[in-house]
């Protein structure tokens, strides 16, 4: 039983921690979304272009006000319904090139210059402007130099039950009671991308998360990952279509002692389609387990576990919406210890909500997201150890809200706050858990 709440306990920190990252991230590319949808003069033309998708006038205008405001997808989307009609227009097509280079996509601008400059009777100011970005756009594009972008979130954790103990005792010794704890964390997320052109680039991504307990030392948690493979743009599917594969390398430490490494690789491809932009996955990993002095059968874990994911973000009347759904099988390479493998389905939603308040004679911006998520998990066999007829299954399910405020330029506080719940059919599994984390948070 010890070494199964430990990895349980594993589990849910690192999960959590992701969790938060790439909430964040989505969170911060749907803001601008939400905050156009909520100005008149975008709804009045959005509605305007719904009810008649040939009016090119309101569509023209629609484009102009949505770059204004900074929701480049939905000027993306209106343009290129633009050249759905009459994709003879150069012109437009320059204009998809930039706003593409404005949210990363360096591949499809690429396209679309080229595009533009093979159009029949372009015009020689349009031209000149697809050459300019030829020599010198694509060179920055995305941003940072080089392709480079950062996140870190550091802080400070409060669990209620930071060592993941059961609701109830049942007969088992004291030291396996649930106990809060505090813990000081770093999490950093840091990418990079370097284009080749012919709409195929190289992206490299690179995952970090460290927590030290203030009295719970046996939790001490360090995770790192690498990801980082060939990213090729799809034009013939969609213009803003692509495919990635990627090789993973993983590490983890708990309690200062290694706990987990391994490798493994993946598959996933972008796209936009009705609401939302889509990305869906698929990870092979093959994981190495350790053991140490104190988790003594860690080794039992390691094995092969596959995820298959869909990740997606956009906006739905007016609001913008993250989510994430997956499905994952974890196998261990022994049979005598599958009482550790499972069937998992979780998903996760949220939505941000951005606002904006005047103090001192200067405006704050503020993003607001309420999230609610699940997960359902299948034991495949009984674990002798605590019931040799009933194979354990758990239904979890937990809601939070996020709190990401700009202090000044690219510096910002974020705080998380998150309930979760566990029901399991064997009670020693089952529990509560109340957290809260807030600190500084870097973006660039």
């Amino acid at each position: 039983m010890r070494k199964a709440l430990r990895g349980t306990v594993t589990a849910i920190a690192v999960l959590c921690c992701l969790g938060a990252a790439s909430g964040t991230a989505l969170a911060q590319s749907a803001a601008a979304s939400a905050a156009a949808a909520a100005n008149p003069e975008y709804q009045a033309l959005f509605k305007r272009m719904f009810n008649n998708p040939q009016d090119m006038d309101a569509t023209f205008k629609f484009a102009e006000v949505a770059t204004r405001l900074g929701d480049y997808e939905a000027a993306i989307g209106a343009l290129e319904r633009v050249l759905f009609y009459n994709p003879n227009l150069a012109r437009v097509k320059v204009e998809l090139a930039q706003l593409y280079m404005r949210i990363g996509g360096k591949e499809v601008a690429q396209s679309y210059i080229d595009q533009a400059l093979a159009t029949p009777g372009v015009p020689p100011d349009v031209q000149a402007a697809a050459q300019q970005l030829l020599t010198s756009g694509i060179a920055t594009a995305g941003g940072a130099p080089n392709g480079f972008n950062l996140y870190v979130y550091s802080g400070m954790r409060y669990q209620s039950n930071a060592s993941a103990g059961p609701s109830a005792l049942l007969n088992l010794p004291s030291q396996f009671a649930a106990a809060a704890d505090w813990n000081y964390f770093t999490l950093a997320n840091a990418g990079y991308t370097q284009d080749f052109g012919n709409g195929i680039s190289a992206e490299a991504n690179l995952f970090g998360y460290y927590a030290k307990q203030v009295k719970l030392s046996q939790y001490d948690l360090g995770i790192v990952e690498l990801q980082a493979g060939p990213r090729i743009a799809l034009p013939a599917i969609a213009s803003d279509a692509s495919i990635k594969f990627y090789g993973i390398g993983t590490a983890s430490w708990l309690a200062e002692d290694p706990y987990y490494s391994g490798a493994g690789a993946g598959v996933s491809s972008r796209f936009t389609l009705a609401t939302g932009r889509w990305e869906p996955s698929y990870e092979y990993r093959d994981r190495s387990f350790k053991n140490s002095e104190l988790y003594t059968t860690s080794s039992e874990q390691s094995g092969v576990l596959q995820i298959a994911a869909i990740n997606g973000d956009g906006t739905w009347f007016g609001q913008a919406w993250i989510s994430r759904f997956s499905a994952s099988w974890n196998r261990t390479d022994t049979a005598a210890f599958d009482f550790n493998s499972y069937d998992r389905i979780t998903g996760d939603v949220g939505l941000p909500m951005p606002f904006s308040l005047n103090w001192w004679e200067r405006r704050w911006e503020f993003v607001f997201t309420p999230t609610a998520g699940f997960s359902v998990t299948n034991y495949r066999e009984p674990n002798p150890s605590i019931n040799s007829a009933i194979s354990r299954e758990d239904r979890e399910w937990h809601v939070g809200a996020a709190l990401d405020t700009q202090i000044y330029q690219n510096w910002g506080v974020r705080t998380f706050v998150q309930y979760s719940e566990t029901n399991s059919n064997l009670p020693n599994f089952a529990m509560t858990n109340f957290s809260v984390s807030f600190g500084p948070t870097l973006r660039f």
